[in-house]
């Protein structure tokens, strides 16, 4: 949902374009991934040959194309979340699901997320393996590294522990959010959520601000995705001395080598 037709975000070493320009996902893509040039366009094709030449890589990853079938693939692995892998089965508008399970046969792999313990999965990973048994199937889980503030400066989780906190977030499933805060126990008095890649506006802010103020709350929780669309109204937060934060969160692989070394053999690296 970015502002403008610039395909290039970010050139490995610099981010050329804001937020709201290059799209909240492809923002942070750009502010995490150093080195990495990412790219964006509503047409793939054209956006990536439109600097193709600029940086003629060797590796070409895209996110969330499993249906984009106007580009030919080396490789496609899908994420299912263990909590509910399949929905109600049903595709849309009924149910969630863009194109049966069948589609699987096209994934070369999968990434069972959500994953709180290695051993756990077993039943939709053995579900997997016998409905597709050329199927590779991972498994992985969310971590928590630490609690980054708006102006970047990291905060031990420890010393958020007898606070009480408002946490909001503008995400396709919040509930994911609130629970990853309640599984840090983290005191979360108060939960607000708002659609899925939401434009922030000043008086969303105030009114944030409004509802920790009456509630005696100093610090705010929510996303790193939330948090980038935020950063324009830190005077508000600072002047209102409300502390804003967010983990800082990674994926974590429980066959990490595994899969490192499955990607290397599947591209011939």
């Amino acid at each position: 949902k970015g502002q403008t037709n610039h395909p290039l975000v970010s050139n490995g070493y610099k981010t050329l374009l804001t937020p709201l320009e290059a799209g909240d996902e492809a923002y942070l893509l750009a502010k995490n991934l150093k080195g990495i040039p990412i790219i964006r366009g509503k047409n793939r094709y054209q956006a990536i040959m439109s600097v193709f030449k600029d940086f003629l890589p060797d590796i070409i990853i895209l996110d969330d194309a499993f249906q984009h079938y106007a580009l030919k693939r080396d490789l496609d692995i899908v994420l299912l979340s263990a909590h509910s892998p399949f929905g109600k089965g049903h595709l849309l508008p009924r149910g969630r699901f863009r194109e049966p399970i069948s589609a699987l046969n096209r994934a070369q792999a999968v990434v069972i997320t959500h994953v709180k313990e290695e051993n756990q999965g077993k039943k939709l990973k053995k579900f997997l393996k016998k409905r597709f048994p050329d199927l590779t199937v991972f498994t992985g889980d969310i971590e928590i590294e630490k609690m980054v503030s708006i102006q970047g400066k990291e905060i031990e989780l420890s010393a958020l522990s007898d606070k009480c906190l408002l946490a909001f977030c503008g995400l396709a499933e919040p509930v994911y959010f609130y629970q990853t805060c309640k599984d840090l126990n983290l005191g979360i008095t108060h939960f607000l959520s708002y659609p899925d890649h939401h434009r922030y506006t000043k008086k969303d802010v105030l009114h944030l601000i409004e509802i920790a103020k009456k509630n005696k709350i100093d610090t705010l929780i929510t996303t790193e995705k939330d948090m980038v669309k935020l950063l324009a109204f830190s005077p508000l937060f600072t002047e209102a001395n409300c502390s804003i934060l967010y983990p800082s969160i990674t994926m974590h692989l429980y066959q990490i080598e595994a899969f490192i070394s499955w990607i290397k053999g599947k591209l011939g690296f």
